[in-house]
């Protein structure tokens, strides 16, 4: 009876796994090419910047916001994952029964 349970309890934990894995490995793939995509921007920004600085000064101040902005989230985002990072690695390092 026993047996059985733990059987259903490591399909469901390896079917959790599938998922999250490649869930996080979808997403991880999606921000690689989004802050590629942002690294371009910026440089084509500083390029720009003392053109853009003369003919339009709010756009100016708008796009060093938006960037400012993108900054940050990108930090709180890369601090989210270290924390994850860590978790899965003590859960690992308690339960290496789980096959993570």
């Amino acid at each position: 009876m026993f047996a059985k349970a733990e059987a259903t309890m490591r399909r469901i934990a390896m079917g959790a796994k599938h998922h999250m894995s490649r869930a996080y490995q979808q997403s991880r793939a999606f921000a690689t090419k989004f802050n590629s995509g942002y690294e371009v921007f910026k440089r084509l920004h500083g390029a720009l910047a003392p053109a853009l600085k003369d003919i339009a000064p709010q756009a100016h101040k708008a796009t060093k916001g938006v960037m400012q902005g993108y900054e940050r989230t990108r930090a709180e985002v890369m601090g989210a994952h270290e924390s994850a990072e860590k978790v899965v690695h003590s859960v690992k390092k308690a339960m290496p029964e789980l096959g993570l």
